[in-house]
């Protein structure tokens, strides 16, 4: 959140607070203690409307990273580029965003950012497949995590394709293709989440209609109003 996102929630929690003081609470509603936890929840309803409004505002001018998925191909071995191509594949088809990680005995490195242009992935993809050179040694997955860890965020599931050890992965899925065949319609794809501005769109549309419909009743049902 920035700095004036914040000066206008202050600014909007100090206008209800100032209303909620100067309210003759006393005067104008019966001496029930349900009345006063209906105001206090008018007031709660009107402050989560106005933060919710701001945040997705500054989640639309500034949005978050969208969330992606990451294989981490170990590149000593072919089985590992073959299961790494059929999951790209099924994740193309699904229009969802796709990063690709190389794990090589010495080092890892990002070597397709995340994208969701399909064929620069592919134009990428082959050529570092044909690069590589198979080798039988095991890779130490603790490289390609330093690589992914920052981005962890908004990696919804990490595939770890290779002869990498289960108990040495913090974060993911490690897929052995490299040991056992493995059916791509048998891996679980994780739903990715909505995007923020979203999610702060529907609580602010929430709050607004559980308000409005509390607001529409009493005004329907008016010998139920808490008024003297």
């Amino acid at each position: 959140m920035t700095i004036f996102g914040a000066g206008l929630i202050l600014i909007w929690a100090l206008f209800l607070g100032i209303w909620l003081v100067r309210l003759p609470a006393d005067r104008l509603y019966h001496p029930k203690p349900w009345v006063y936890f209906w105001i206090t929840g008018r007031i709660l309803l009107r402050l989560g409307m106005g933060v919710f409004a701001v945040l997705a505002w500054e989640e639309t001018l500034h949005p978050s990273p969208l969330p992606f998925y990451g294989l981490i191909v170990e590149a000593g071995c072919p089985a590992a580029w073959e299961g790494a191509s059929k999951l790209a594949q099924k994740l193309y088809r699904q229009e969802q965003r796709v990063g690709l990680v190389v794990v090589t005995t010495q080092r890892a490195f990002w070597a397709i950012p995340p994208t969701i242009d399909s064929t620069l992935f592919w134009r990428l993809f082959t050529l570092l497949q044909s690069s590589s050179i198979p080798r039988e040694e095991k890779v130490d997955p603790l490289p390609a995590w330093r690589q992914v860890r920052p981005y962890a965020n908004p990696l919804p599931l990490l595939f770890w394709i290779g002869r990498f050890s289960a108990e040495k992965v913090e974060y993911g899925q490690v897929l052995p293709f490299c040991e056992k065949d493995i059916r791509i319609e048998q891996i679980p794809l994780p739903s990715l989440p909505l995007p923020e501005a979203t999610l702060y769109g529907l609580a602010f549309l929430l709050c607004g209609g559980v308000l409005l419909v509390s607001e529409a009743c009493l005004f329907f049902l008016r010998q139920h109003l808490p008024l003297r």
